[in-house]
């Protein structure tokens, strides 16, 4: 572990490393078969020697039945000769599959390497860690989790009669509460989604998921305020649309 709870952290930076032991072990094994040629250079030398006796003894013979002798080898034996080039050239294919099978294994083992690292997707800062050098890690386990503090998700509570209004896309001004005297600028996102069900509260009021771009990271996680949804117009980030 590289990184601990309230670390900021750049895009990119390695939080956490996996013991590569063992994948390294198997990676310089596929790689001293790949680059062997011992194989490969006796299979093709048996390829080489079956395919010269046949030719030798074939010749042997013709010249034999030529000069109105009898072949000094026999059908069944040219035939195992035969069988002997054919079977030469299938363990020289098998080799070359094998070293070719042993590369591709290298390149799938390079790049599961690149998961046993584990880098930051963002520029921000750390708000989990879990875990400490020589732990076990069970898949799919949580061990760190960071927070992009440029990009916040808001709830925004609207009463029944005014959620018809809201469209999902729609541009949302977010404007931190005046009481807390920060004097904050605003800042703008859109809407993601809505609660299945009203929250319970008296006023039956339902939730609006938002996400914020808070790109000067002047706004912090857990600040209150009200939310003013913008009508529907093209506008850049962080620039008021006009109030519908």
């Amino acid at each position: 572990m590289n990184a601990k709870v309230g670390d900021r952290i750049k895009k990119g930076q390695i939080l956490a490393e996996l013991n590569q032991d063992l994948m390294r072990a198997q990676m310089h094994e596929l790689a001293v078969k790949a680059e062997s040629t011992v194989l490969l250079d006796f299979a093709e030398h048996a390829v080489k020697d079956a395919s010269h006796k046949l030719q030798a003894k074939a010749v042997l013979n013709e010249r034999l039945i030529e000069a109105g002798r009898s072949p000094l080898f026999t059908d069944d034996e040219m035939t195992d000769l035969k069988l002997g080039v054919v079977r030469a050239n299938a363990e020289l294919r098998k080799v070359r599959e094998d070293t070719q099978l042993c590369k591709l294994r290298l390149a799938t083992h390079q790049t599961l390497m690149k998961q046993y690292v584990l880098e930051s997707p963002v520029n921000g800062i750390v708000t989990h860690a879990e875990g400490t050098a020589g732990v076990t890690i069970e898949p799919s386990t949580v061990v760190l989790t960071v927070m992009d503090p440029t990009v916040l998700s808001a709830i925004c509570r609207v009463l029944p009669k005014d959620i018809r209004r809201i469209t999902r896309g729609m541009r949302v001004e977010f404007r931190p509460n005046a009481h807390l005297k920060l004097d904050l600028d605003p800042i703008y996102g859109s809407v993601l989604g809505f609660s299945s069900q009203a929250a319970a509260d008296s006023d039956n009021s339902i939730e609006v998921h938002c996400e914020l771009h808070n790109p000067h990271e002047h706004i912090r996680t857990g600040t209150f305020g009200e939310a003013v949804f913008l009508s529907p117009v093209v506008a850049k980030p962080n620039e008021p649309a006009a109030a519908k």
